[in-house]
């Protein structure tokens, strides 16, 4: 679960989600009222206390018998279940009862749609939540999957896609300042050295369309690590591979 704890005044951490399964990811929304966090959610249920009927049936199953009619069926140490990642929301301030963002969109109920990391932040407004997730991740077994930036109301709602076609991308992040989505990005073709470049584009974006990719680090011949902004916006500093060592 998720806590809260007063660094100033010190005291006992204060618990803040009522998850049923394991919360984790914390990032606090941009007025410090609420907070996002990921969690598994299981078909058929749409909210917490649904996810939670879910969960204690579950339970109760004395048979641990899996059927699987699609790949892949194992994440290295773990079986996959059927549960999929989701995105919640719990107001600390107000009745500190988390709501799910898409568990109840057309998005979610694809049987592809999702993945295990989904990376959300908050737009800089606080109105909505920019995330990760592929399409087809259930082809992973057979072929490549890439994955794009999704758009969600922060109220919860239907995911709109914002970035186009021909890319990869991941670790979604708003510059300081607020004027670009930034976000890691390669190419989406098969390759034997995959390129993860550091790309941005405005925001807000401006109409329907997807968003145009600008890459910064365009003639840098290695991959992109970690990456974090300076407080000024002006400048990104980020780590890649050199001669066997990361460095910045």
């Amino acid at each position: 679960q998720i806590y809260v704890l007063d660094v100033v005044r010190g005291g006992e951490a204060q618990r803040v989600t009522d998850a049923p399964t394991a919360a984790s990811v914390p990032r606090w929304s941009p007025d410090g009222q609420k907070i996002l966090f990921q969690a598994v959610l299981w078909p058929g249920a749409t909210d917490e206390e649904s996810n939670r009927k879910v969960v204690q049936e579950r339970k109760n199953i004395k048979s641990k018998v899996r059927i699987y009619d699609s790949f892949p069926i194992r994440d290295f140490d773990h079986w996959i279940e059927e549960s999929k990642s989701q995105l919640w929301v719990v107001d600390v301030a107000g009745d500190r009862k988390a709501r799910s963002l898409f568990g109840a969109s057309k998005a979610a109920a694809r049987p592809g749609f999702g993945g295990t990391a989904l990376g959300g932040v908050w737009s800089p407004d606080g109105q909505s939540v920019v995330f990760v997730a592929a399409e087809d991740k259930g082809v992973a077994a057979r072929a490549s999957v890439v994955t794009h930036l999704w758009q969600v109301p922060a109220t919860g709602g239907e995911p709109k896609r914002l970035t186009p076609d021909g890319w990869d991308f991941g670790a979604p992040a708003f510059r300081p300042d607020g004027k670009a989505l930034c976000y890691s990005v390669s190419e989406a073709k098969p390759v034997i050295y995959q390129l993860n470049r550091l790309g941005c584009s405005a925001w807000p974006l401006s109409g329907s369309s997807p968003a145009a990719v600008s890459i910064v680090t365009k003639g840098f011949d290695r991959s992109l690590g970690s990456w974090s902004f300076a407080a000024d916006s002006q400048t990104v500093y980020f780590t890649a591979e050199d001669s066997g060592h990361e460095r910045v």
